[in-house]
């Protein structure tokens, strides 16, 4: 599943949750952050260190308000992916739906 941590994200997969995927079937939410610094490092105005910091930061940020969306929006256990937008979204989904061997995609926007 796939979110941009709106209420009618948390909404639609509410639904998805209530519609009865089997009670064991691993639950994954991906939310893909950007990250408009890095495209100041393709200019070479930011080093590696930097980069890598700010990636960092950015990644504990976003897992952080992944984690309050979930708990607002009532998820219960789901594994929490957080990446940045290195390509397009589509392309990042696709990364991560083969990375976990996702039989189902559910994208809430």
């Amino acid at each position: 599943m796939t979110t941009d941590l709106s209420e009618h994200a948390g909404n639609a997969l509410r639904r998805c949750l209530a519609a009865g995927l089997p009670g064991d079937a691993a639950r994954s939410l991906l939310y893909v952050f950007d990250a408009p610094a890095l495209r100041l490092a393709m200019s070479g105005s930011m080093g590696k260190e930097e980069q890598r910091d700010y990636l960092e930061d950015l990644c504990r940020e976003s897992g952080l308000e992944l984690a309050q969306f979930i708990g607002r929006a009532g998820l219960g256990q789901i594994r929490r992916i957080v990446q940045p937008e290195e390509a397009t979204v589509v392309g990042e989904l696709q990364k991560t739906a083969d990375r976990v061997k996702a039989d189902l995609i559910v994208v809430s926007t």
